[in-house]
């Protein structure tokens, strides 16, 4: 399933990047339109990376646990965009 809230009416990506938080840091961070089940955000700190609105809902305010998992997408992807798309917490 996708989302196509993204899309314009005529189904072309709509390109506006919104400008919000980064889930993982706290800074400003680019979120740039996606059609799939997850966000995609450009930050300073971070870098670019995808997460899952499923992880996003699950872990909204431990940015610790997103830090850590993204540090293991990143090194499970290198020279891709890492995708955050599970977390484990302890």
């Amino acid at each position: 399933m996708t989302d196509d809230s993204n899309l314009t009416p005529g189904g072309e990506m709509n390109d506006a990047s919104t400008i919000v938080d980064c889930p993982v840091s706290g800074e400003q961070a680019t979120e740039h339109p996606t059609t799939g089940d997850y966000r995609e955000y450009d930050c300073p700190t971070c870098g670019r990376f995808r997460i899952s609105r499923t992880v996003l809902a699950l872990a909204p305010d431990n940015p610790e646990t997103l830090k850590a998992a993204l540090e293991t997408a990143k090194r499970a992807a290198p020279g891709e965009i890492p995708f955050i798309s599970n977390i484990v917490s302890g």
